[in-house]
């Protein structure tokens, strides 16, 4: 243990200019040697880090335990954004469709959305690089029929319930997030919710480096990838090099809020470490979200429809256009533009998310999301 954590402490020591949130090299090689299935002792969690190196990694102003109603992020300028409120899927759609819009933002043949999910069933999903037998009692979760998803991004395990919780994808061209740090990208890809909360009395503000918090404690966490320009696949070589030079990449960013989070199930199916218990110093699970239903007293769609009053307003900063599935969709599962008053006035677009775009993702839920190969792979 001792030897793998000075191996990678003398090798992190290469890049000073690198700073570390909530992780060490001890850490590090303490969740490594699980993931492996090493029987190690809990690492002690690291020091906590000085402030001004917190707001250095942040890349902005942060001030420690106070409530900051108005703290902004410039908000992303994203033409011909699309919010779509989605119909129900299985969790390995929802985690293929993610990447499969990513997929085609990234090469321009899809412009921006923002999807809001809807759950068919309760989900647990981890990020890319946990492992799970140390995230998921796997027993647990099926006696209580819980289905276990591996996502793409990073960052800890999520509980979902579909009238519990609050998902969306943002899904939009990599320059929304350019010149900026890590830090500052996830404030601004959340900054409109950050605006609706706001506007129904929640004093939210972004908590470095993915969540969203009020003084109430933690509302909702975000996750994040970037996609580098890609040409097409059925092109020359030739070809694909002039297109990938046009194409704009993209960034897939998604966040789950906290609506009526059943706490005591959460912590039967999630292994809450004591790292994570001491990190955020916190007593108990339950107190490390806080349900929007208990902050605003509004039904859950009562707050997604403010949401969506945002992202739509004509005299805002979003000015999206909204696409509502209508009742032949909703019960095919289909994503056509449906009834949404207004869609059909944004030229070229015949659905939020095209027929290809679907293909693709149905092919990577089968193929990668809802294997056991790809849910309990090794970080």
């Amino acid at each position: 243990m001792s030897d793998l954590s000075d191996r990678l402490a003398a090798v992190m020591g290469r890049w000073p200019e690198v700073t570390m949130v909530g992780a060490n090299a001890r850490t590090i090689a303490t969740a490594a040697l699980r993931a492996m299935g090493a029987d190690v002792a809990v690492a002690s969690s690291p020091a906590p880090q000085p402030m001004a190196d917190r707001q250095a990694a942040a890349g902005r102003k942060i001030v420690a335990g106070q409530s900051m109603p108005n703290q902004t992020a410039s908000a992303p300028q994203l033409p011909g954004l699309i919010v779509l409120r989605d119909v129900p899927r299985e969790p390995a759609m929802q985690l293929a469709l993610d990447q499969a819009c990513a997929e085609a933002v990234a090469a321009g043949r899809m412009g921006p959305i923002i999807r809001l999910w809807q759950w068919d069933r309760p989900a647990v999903v981890i990020g890319r690089f946990q492992s799970l037998a140390n995230e998921v009692d796997l027993d647990q979760a099926a006696a209580e029929g819980v289905t276990v998803v591996r996502r793409i991004t990073g960052g800890g395990a999520m509980f979902a319930e579909p009238e519990s919780v609050i998902t969306y994808s943002l899904v939009a061209p990599l320059d929304v997030v350019a010149g900026v740090g890590i830090g500052e990208s996830y404030h601004r890809c959340d900054q409109w919710v950050l605006d609706a909360l706001l506007s129904l009395g929640i004093e939210a503000r972004y908590q470095p480096i993915n969540d969203i918090a009020s003084p109430l404690g933690k509302i909702g966490g975000a996750a994040q990838r970037r996609f580098p320009p890609v040409g097409s696949a059925d092109a020359s070589g030739a070809a694909r090099t002039a297109q990938t030079a046009q194409a704009p990449g993209a960034v897939l960013h998604h966040t789950m809020l906290s609506y009526n989070i059943d706490a005591a199930k959460m912590t039967r199916i999630l292994r809450i470490s004591r790292e994570k218990m001491s990190d955020k110093a916190v007593k108990s699970a339950a107190k490390r979200v806080d349900p929007l239903r208990s902050q605003t007293g509004l039904a859950r769609a009562q707050v997604i429809d403010r949401m969506i009053g945002v992202l739509t307003d004509p005299a805002g900063p979003y000015r999206a256009r909204l696409c509502e599935p209508g009742p032949t969709e909703k019960a095919s599962g289909a994503v056509g533009p449906g009834n949404a008053a207004g869609l059909d006035s944004v030229v070229g677009l015949d659905r939020a998310i095209p027929p290809q775009v679907i293909a693709r993702a149905e092919e990577l839920a089968r193929d990668r999301f809802s294997t056991p190969e790809w849910t309990a792979i090794i970080p």
